[in-house]
């Protein structure tokens, strides 16, 4: 009887090292702070992915062409550039120079440092500095925005401390209506220039629109009745969602908003000038006529801000760079732009 004998060739091992030849990981669960599970229910795979394809990436030309208009206000994007230049330049003239786009929140932290100091020095209040740098932060791209919480802090710490020292917003009294009433009482009435301007004064003080809104006032937002009006703001510089007020406006017997108004709508409607969806300020011609401009003129350019700015009756002196409510006027400037040092 013969023995065959078979030599394996083997490593001795601890006992707990030893895994049974078919095991496999198991699935992996994404698991978070946030996670809220029913019961039998698991969380979902650490490695699942949307099941996107590349239709889910493009856009269509017409998108990009929608894209392509801009989405803020003339004066908003020329404030913006001015303020992104300045931080910039700024971010240029440092030893090593930054990265302004985009910005890490050293970088953003460290600019509007420097901006405080500048601003403890008088040269800017800490209102500007805190649109200067909301601007800069709104610039930045929307995934890589930096953490403003520190600039946030210091620039609380130091309004506090101008606020102490003296320090104020400076804000004219807003228009009384007694002079608004002189306002009114040296417009000619009898001329449709008079008509426009004098319920321009007249509106402008009982609803205390400013002039952009009196600019964007349509005429379908104006309802007259018997006893007031009723006007709808769509858009205004606290409303920039666009998503409107409206509110009656009693008449008052020194003011005759109710007269005035219908005075000058059928001014409007002999011009041809009456639709719902026209503006209800007009500029004229110094006959009454309706004045034309070309098609792509923007606001702002030219000699004509607003409606009411050519062929206007002789008013009394206002406040300097003020409006007829009393707020500042837009073409004011509100303080430099930072700039390097």
């Amino acid at each position: 009887m013969s023995t065959e004998l078979e030599i394996i060739d083997a490593e001795l091992v601890p006992d707990a090292d030893v895994q049974p030849a078919s095991a496999v990981p198991g699935p992996r669960y994404l698991v978070t702070q946030h996670t809220m599970l029913g019961p039998g229910e698991l969380p979902p795979l650490a490695d699942a992915r949307p099941a996107w394809t590349d239709a889910d990436f493009r856009l269509s030309v017409e998108d990009i062409a929608e894209l392509a208009e801009p989405d803020l206000a003339e004066n908003t994007i020329i404030n913006r550039d001015s303020t992104v230049r300045a931080f910039q330049a700024w971010c240029a003239a440092q030893q090593p120079p930054r990265v302004a786009h985009p910005s890490t929140t050293a970088t953003y932290t460290s600019y509007g440092l420097h901006l405080i100091r500048r601003g403890r020095a008088g040269e800017f209040k800490p209102d500007s500095i805190g649109q200067y740098m909301s601007r800069i932060w709104n610039w930045q791209p929307v995934d890589l925005r930096p953490d403003p919480s520190r600039f946030k802090g210091r620039l609380r710490a130091w309004k506090k401390e101008w606020a102490k020292a003296g320090g104020e917003v400076k804000r004219a009294a807003a228009v009384t209506v007694e002079y608004n009433l002189r306002i009114i009482a040296a417009i000619d009435e009898s001329t449709n220039i008079g008509k426009r301007d004098v319920l321009l004064a007249a509106l402008a003080y009982s609803n205390l629109h400013r002039e952009s809104e009196l600019t964007d006032q349509l005429i379908g937002r104006i309802k007259v009745y018997d006893t007031g009006l009723y006007v709808t703001t769509a858009t205004s510089k606290t409303d920039q969602a666009g998503k409107g007020s409206g509110r009656f406006i009693d008449d008052r017997e020194d003011v005759q908003l109710v007269r005035r108004a219908r005075a000058w709508l059928g001014v409007l409607g002999e011009l041809g000038a009456d639709g719902p969806h026209q503006p209800l300020f007009r500029a004229l011609t110094t006959k009454g006529n309706l004045r034309k401009y070309p098609a792509n003129r923007k606001r702002g350019s030219g000699c004509a801000q607003g409606p009411w700015t050519t062929g206007s009756s002789s008013w009394p002196s206002a406040p300097e760079s003020r409006t007829s409510t009393g707020r500042r006027s837009p073409h004011t400037p509100g303080g430099p732009e930072p700039t390097p040092t």
